[in-house]
């Protein structure tokens, strides 16, 4: 059971970047829009934090809530039916079922 919801966790998590990777690569997405997504990926993967990991719970808070709200803000800036076009285009690759043959 718990390793079913790890998996479709992981599914849905493939699909969530895949839709950011074609809405960072879509020719009508927005240059702020597209700033936003990098500026997330940068964060990720940086070792600077707004504030340290040490500090109890505060260290992992500002990664939960900084993080979603770049995500947010990069989709929100992005036109409508570029995300829509985006999250279709991103939907048969997260379907488990698209893989089997």
């Amino acid at each position: 059971m718990m390793f079913l919801s790890l998996r479709r966790s992981f599914q849905r998590l493939r699909g969530k970047i895949r839709f950011l990777h074609r809405l960072l690569r879509h020719p009508r997405t927005p240059w702020i829009s597209r700033a936003f997504v990098v500026l997330t990926l940068l964060y990720l993967i940086s070792p600077l934090d707004l504030i340290p990991d040490w500090i109890p719970i505060l260290g992992i808070l500002d990664d939960l809530v900084i993080v979603p709200l770049l995500l947010w803000l990069a989709i929100r800036l992005a036109p409508d039916d570029v995300v829509q076009e985006c999250r279709q285009e991103a939907a048969p690759a997260a379907d488990p079922a698209a893989y089997r043959r």
